[in-house]
């Protein structure tokens, strides 16, 4: 296996089990997530759409065979998921549960990077 690809699903996969956990608790919505969840002011059947859709993301992240255009959506999909998760983290000035997203961002940016390394070859 090439460095490339290892790095590639390394960081692929530091992001998407993470996500498929957060995503089944916020489809199950258990107790202890919905009492930091209402913290944000989200309806409850926000967070049921969003794990369903991180559900989906991750499947289209680690699926092979999904078309570019597809993986690519899931890429801005999941930016976009953590961006917002950022700015509603820090508007509640708890900066440190606000610099999670930003870590997760990180990894995905490494993932994407390596994802298109990867279709160049």
């Amino acid at each position: 296996m090439s460095k490339t690809k290892i790095l590639y699903w390394a960081a692929t996969l530091l992001v998407a089990i993470p996500m498929l956990g957060n995503g089944i608790l916020e489809i199950l919505q258990f107790e202890e997530f919905l009492a930091e969840a209402t913290k944000l002011g989200y309806p409850l059947y926000f967070f049921t759409w969003l794990g369903i859709a991180k559900i989906i993301g991750i499947t289209l992240l680690v699926a092979p065979l999904i078309p570019n255009k597809l993986k690519e959506l899931a890429y801005a999909g999941f930016f976009f998921d953590f961006l917002f998760a950022f700015i509603s983290l820090a508007h509640l000035d708890d900066f440190l549960k606000a610099f999670v997203p930003l870590v997760f961002m990180s990894l995905l940016a490494v993932s994407y990077i390596y994802y298109t390394k990867l279709n160049k070859q």
